[in-house]
């Protein structure tokens, strides 16, 4: 057996040497007297699009979803007035999305928008590294794709234009005569400096509407830049502490939230967003080449698919599929004394994480021993 291991181990370090990029895969059968090993090469390496399924099953996925958040009644009626602006950034989605509603609530007309920055696609002020690779920009424009197409089925559109936001945005507002600007709260130091220049070139503006007569202060007047919060899973205002006493271990942080605080609710939208105010041109979604950036594929490993359905759907396969398989490989280990989990006794450290219901659910693996722990709504 100890001759038989390293004639093995021979001829696996044999065929390594001889070809460098050919990947092995070996299968062992044991038995009382000998041992077998069958080698499987695989020359090209594969690409896993996540998530894996087909462009039909993810439509479905996200007709199923936004049916589900869509409100049919209950929102009331519409009686806001003038035109809203809609600047989107980083949150490239229509569910849950604050700031679309709270537009469309305070407006006859929603005018969304996205620009895109040259700054994005530049290069750090220091080094001159690059910003924004071929891939990251290859992932937002099938984000933009894919947001353009769940507005226009929402009854709105997407205005895509080049330049720096604070150029766009007031330019916008004046020739829409917005009354307000919508738009997610960022927090790192460049996109926080974007904010204060809208902020500032949209007070030099004062829309016909909101009179601009009389004594008060012409920044009163002004289009309003409102910036919401609508990037964590518990609200900033929902903590209960502020963020100067953010704890520094995330297990304080977990059992303070979880005892004092809870997640929103998703925020329902009407099933038509529209109308949109007239515009001549929407513009159109970017290609690479169009941002100064070489065309770049994924040759291996994992291409991840931009875009709110594809993140639906990703969710779809994840939680109701794996987890559902796992939740079978579980019962089975219930039923019998032994079962998958020994085969994983050995491993050092293995990481899940997975849903019940509606509440998350944390399962880990740590050394020899392992702990799960279910929670359900």
């Amino acid at each position: 057996m100890i001759k038989q291991s390293f004639s093995l181990t021979k001829v696996t370090a044999f065929s390594l040497s001889q070809s460098k990029h050919t990947l092995f895969t070996f299968h062992y059968k044991f038995s009382k007297t000998n041992m077998h090993a069958s080698f499987s090469a695989r020359a090209t390496p594969t690409v896993k699009h996540v998530p894996e399924l087909s462009p039909e099953e993810m439509d479905r996925v996200r007709e199923q979803t936004f049916q589900k958040y869509t409100s049919v009644s209950g929102l009331g009626e519409r009686k806001g007035k003038g035109v809203a602006i809609v600047w989107f950034r980083n949150d490239l989605r229509v569910l849950d999305n604050e700031a679309l509603f709270r537009a469309w609530v305070s407006s006859e007309a929603i005018l969304p928008v996205y620009c895109v920055d040259p700054t994005l696609f530049g290069t750090t002020h220091y080094f001159g590294l690059p910003k924004t690779g071929a891939l990251r920009a290859q992932f937002i424009i099938e984000c933009l794709t894919d947001l353009k197409r769940n507005l226009v089925k929402r009854g709105l559109d997407l205005l895509i234009q080049h330049g720096k936001p604070e150029e766009i945005i007031p330019s916008l507002a004046k020739a829409f005569k917005a009354h307000t600007v919508y738009a997610h709260k960022e927090t790192c130091s460049e996109e926080v400096k974007v904010e204060k220049l809208v902020t500032r070139k949209l007070q030099e503006f004062v829309p016909p509407s909101s009179g601009g007569v009389g004594n008060e202060p012409r920044s009163l007047n002004a289009t309003k830049l409102e910036l919401l919060w609508g990037s964590t899973m518990y609200h900033i205002d929902d903590l209960p502490f502020g963020c100067e006493s953010l704890p520094d271990v995330y297990t304080q942080f977990r059992k303070s939230v979880e005892s004092e605080s809870r997640i929103r609710n998703c925020i329902r939208l009407p099933a038509s967003l529209g109308p949109p105010p007239e515009v001549g041109d929407w513009g159109c979604v970017p290609q690479v080449t169009e941002l100064g950036l070489q065309s770049e594929k994924v040759s291996k490993g994992m291409k991840f698919i931009g875009g709110e359905s594809a993140a639906l759907g990703r969710v779809h396969d994840y939680f109701w599929k794996k987890v559902r398989d796992l939740s079978l490989i579980c019962d089975y280990c219930t039923a019998n004394a032994t079962g998958i989990f020994q085969i994983l006794y050995p491993v050092s450290c293995l990481f899940i994480s997975f849903s019940v219901g509606y509440q998350v659910v944390f399962c880990s693996f740590f050394y020899p021993s392992f702990s799960i722990s279910l929670v359900q709504r």
